[in-house]
Parts: C-alpha cells; sequence; structure tokens
C-alpha cells in the first residue's frame, strides 16, 4: 500500500458550489485504473483546511472532510445544498493506493 498526500489541491472553481463528485484512477495514458487491471484504490479523502471539525480525532489537524470514498468509487450527489468552496478554501487530498502484482514497482 502506498499513501500520496496533495497538500494544497487546487479546488476546482471559487465562489462557487460542488454539486457532484466522484473518486476514480486514471493511468498517465488516460486508461482506467480498477482492480481488474490491478490497481485498488483503498480510499481517498478530501479536507477543507479552511474550515475546521470538532469530529476530528486529532486536535492537531482539524479540518472539515468534505468527501470520503474507497475502492467501491461511488458518487455523491450534494445538489439539494452543495459544497460551498469560497476563495479561501485549502483542499488537502490523501489517498491509500494498492497495486496488483503485476503492477508492484511500476508506480
Amino acid at each position: 500500500m502506498r499513501d500520496f498526500e496533495i497538500p494544497d489541491a487546487k479546488a476546482p472553481c471559487q465562489d462557487c458550489m460542488i454539486v457532484w463528485m466522484q473518486s476514480d484512477l486514471e493511468f498517465l495514458v488516460d486508461e482506467h485504473a480498477g482492480a481488474e487491471e490491478g490497481m485498488w484504490l483503498h480510499h481517498t479523502v478530501l479536507h477543507n483546511e479552511a474550515n475546521g471539525a470538532l469530529h476530528n480525532c486529532d486536535k492537531a489537524k482539524r479540518r472539515q472532510r468534505f468527501f470520503v470514498s474507497g475502492n467501491e468509487r461511488s458518487f455523491v450527489d450534494l445538489s439539494v445544498n452543495g459544497y460551498a468552496v469560497s476563495h479561501s478554501v485549502s483542499i488537502f487530498v490523501v489517498q491509500e493506493m494498492e497495486p496488483g502484482a503485476s503492477l508492484v514497482g511500476n508506480y
């Protein structure tokens, strides 16, 4: 298993609303990277560093989780209320992936 962190990921827009999200993996050549191709998306978590959250167990890193997914790669429909992205949003992405035996050493 390998962890990837993007501490200051670019928001998809500013002063807007996110209304739909889904996690997925692709190889660099724009090909789907699922379990059948040897890649397992153990989990991915998106945090908003600008918004604190009391539900987070780690008191030093109380940031707001607004999206979580795993290898089921289910989508989340936020169209009723949306997730507001202000100009001050700071997104932190954490992903953990596991390559199949045929891909070990190739990523």
